[in-house]
């Protein structure tokens, strides 16, 4: 049990160093976005004005929970293996699958903390308007940055956990399935005029790229081998 605390007591405390940095940052750039000046010809911005094919809040949520199943069910499944196949299994050696589930969950929540603070500086810094003008911070796009991150986070947290041989297709028609999910998401910010193509670019850039960094892809690799 004591190993367990000396985790998460390290953890937490980078935890809430890194959530201090990320309060200081929000305070910085938070307020009256920048007013970006146009011109009245401008064709881009003349786009009538529909409802989100994928609401914010469905965005959200899936972007959210799926990772979280995602972890605690794999997870699961690697400790019922290790049960059934390690005859001296005892409470004290499902201790690190405990501390990986903690390192995992923390390390999905803090990636997902960091793409949505660059998204909202990049907002709130360049204040671009949407493609049916009526509203501000449009670059980049928020629905498309976090659906990204996390489902490529999932992506690579199955490539690196799921050893199935039997079932050899199931991971790629998982991976397919998440992959879709969020392409098919961009796709929509752009068909409902909420972001011009750059946006949605800007916020897959984003995305890919906390995915990969070391607080998501890399960092997953080291703590789940």
């Amino acid at each position: 049990m004591c190993d367990i605390l000396t985790a998460m007591a390290t953890v937490n405390g980078a935890v809430v160093f890194k959530v201090l940095i990320d309060i200081f940052c929000l305070s910085v750039v938070a307020g009256e976005p920048f007013h970006r000046g146009f011109y009245c010809d401008d064709e881009s911005l003349m786009h009538p004005h529909k409802p989100d094919t994928v609401p914010t809040w469905v965005a959200s949520t899936v972007a959210i929970v799926l990772p979280l199943i995602f972890i605690v069910l794999i997870e699961g499944h690697q400790l019922s293996i290790f049960r059934r196949n390690c005859s001296c299994y005892s409470i004290s050696q499902s201790r690190p699958y405990l501390i990986t589930l903690y390192r995992s969950i923390g390390s999905f929540f803090f990636g997902a903390a960091v793409t949505q603070l660059t998204t909202d500086v990049a907002k709130y810094s360049i204040g671009r308007l949407r493609p049916h003008f009526l509203t501000l911070l449009s670059f980049p796009s928020g629905h498309t940055s976090i659906t990204v991150y996390s489902m490529v986070f999932i992506i690579i947290f199955l490539q690196i956990k799921i050893k199935w041989r039997k079932s050899w297709l199931l991971r790629p028609f998982i991976q397919a399935i998440l992959f879709y999910m969020t392409y098919l998401t961009s796709l929509s910010r752009i068909t409902d005029y909420m972001h011009h193509w750059s946006d949605v670019l800007g916020g897959a850039i984003i995305g890919l790229t906390e995915s990969g960094s070391k607080d998501a892809g890399i960092e997953i690799h080291f703590l789940l081998l």
